[in-house]
């Protein structure tokens, strides 16, 4: 198991949002390099599960503008929130993206 810096996960976690800001439905699940590793963005969510350290503000507002209402309303992600916090809404959000059939 490789180990991670905070920054690293920081950046990873940075990386996921976009990429799941990009990503359309009925494709395959996104991942992020960390270290030369393509990781799918769930298990970025994670890896992050746990921090307490505060996302910049601007990270904040991105993942607030991903969230559906009325979830935006009733658990938003102000800034000064937590990577923990904004793992949990990118979770939820991955989840309900459709996978694509196997055929």
């Amino acid at each position: 198991m490789s180990v991670h810096t905070l920054s690293d996960l920081w950046d990873s976690f940075q990386d996921s949002v976009e990429a799941y800001s990009m990503w359309e439905d009925g494709t395959v699940e996104p991942a992020v390099d960390i270290n030369g590793q393509e990781v799918p963005i769930s298990k970025v969510c994670g890896l992050v599960w746990h921090l307490t350290d505060i996302m910049p503000g601007s990270l904040c507002q991105e993942i607030q503008y991903l969230l559906p209402w009325p979830e935006c309303d009733f658990n938003p992600v102000y800034e000064g929130s937590t990577y923990a916090k904004g793992a949990r809404h990118l979770k939820r959000l991955i989840k309900a993206i459709p996978l694509p059939e196997h055929h």
